[in-house]
């Protein structure tokens, strides 16, 4: 008897939110856009500087790789170095990297490393390309 009352009691659970799933479903998705809304209104500022900051990273990327990609297109035979030596020393002050880096108190190896993940893939496609096309 308990069990046929268990049995009862899923059916017409089953059956109320069947008739009643119509309710359910627009409640529910109300629910989910106000809790949604709600969290973009709290944290809009932090949602804002994060798409910013991302998006100035991205235009800042292309701006350099654009420079890059210039100096190659003068001078295939471009060094790295000389390559960042014209980035970074827009006066054109200093003859070496080496003599840039000192002036700025940091060390050659971390321009290097800097650039060298950012140009990388660009350089042996720009050197890829000259070997096809001669």
């Amino acid at each position: 008897m308990f069990y046929n009352k268990i049995n009862y009691n899923i059916y017409q659970f089953l059956i109320y939110s069947i008739l009643y799933m119509d309710k359910l479903i627009p409640t529910l998705g109300l629910f989910c856009v106000t809790l949604i809304s709600g969290l973009i209104y709290v944290k809009y500022d932090e949602i804002k500087i994060k798409v910013m900051t991302k998006y100035s990273n991205i235009k800042a990327r292309q701006i350099t790789i654009e420079f890059f990609e210039s100096l190659l297109e003068k001078n295939p035979d471009i060094t790295l170095d000389e390559a960042i030596l014209k980035f970074e020393d827009v006066n054109n002050e200093f003859n070496s990297l080496e003599e840039y880096s000192k002036k700025r108190h940091r060390s050659v190896e971390i321009y290097r490393e800097s650039y060298y993940k950012l140009v990388l893939h660009f350089y042996q496609l720009y050197k890829y390309q000259c070997l096809c096309n001669h």
